[in-house]
């Protein structure tokens, strides 16, 4: 097996794990009223504006609803 194959496969047992972990950790953030954004490197590093204009979307509709989670979000 060359080496390449093996860093594809460790990625992926890596990123199925990473995403349960995040999983489990929305659940508990959710369970203390705290929302979850996440985004790829690739937005953060070249798409910063657009990225914090959905935090500001994302934190003026909690305002407006009272702090209470956005339904259909």
């Amino acid at each position: 097996m060359s080496s390449g194959e093996a860093g594809d496969r460790s990625g992926w047992a890596v990123s199925h794990k990473q995403k349960a972990a995040d999983s489990l950790r929305d659940e508990i953030l959710l369970g203390m009223k705290v929302k979850t954004l996440r985004f790829d490197n690739e937005s953060i590093l070249n798409n910063m504006e657009g990225v914090c204009k959905i935090i500001d979307e994302v934190i003026e509709s909690t305002v407006s609803n009272g702090g209470e989670k956005e339904t259909g979000a």
